[in-house]
């Protein structure tokens, strides 16, 4: 029995909602970048400390600003530095005037305001 139109519509549909799913899983979960209703984005990775050697998450685009989230155990992988490395339009985000940070990594959080 051939599938109609319909049913290859429904399919992607449902094919399309899964992977959808699966990167907000990732990125607001896991590497845990949450924006947030007051304007702000909060990057509170879920990762403990042995488990990953690196990530990174790259081109988000976030009130016209350009996010990449970089975790580099030894700062080898990307050259970027050792630890968790927020750019924003490339830059360091630690420099930024909205920029708060609390805690340590892998319990910290970093908070920007835009």
């Amino acid at each position: 029995m051939a599938l109609g139109q319909m049913e290859w519509a429904a399919l992607k549909e449902e094919r399309i909602t899964i992977i959808q799913t699966f990167c907000d899983l990732i990125i607001s979960g896991l590497i845990g970048l949450r924006p947030m209703p007051d304007n702000s984005l909060v990057i509170n990775p879920l990762l403990s400390d042995n488990t990953w050697n690196y990530f990174c998450l790259d081109n988000i685009l976030y009130h016209g600003k350009i996010i990449t989230v970089i975790y580099d155990k030894t700062g080898k992988k990307y050259n970027k530095g050792k630890g968790l490395q927020v750019l924003i339009d490339g830059k360091s985000g630690q420099g930024a005037a909205f920029f708060q940070k609390g805690g340590h990594f892998f319990g910290e959080f970093w908070e920007f305001f835009f």
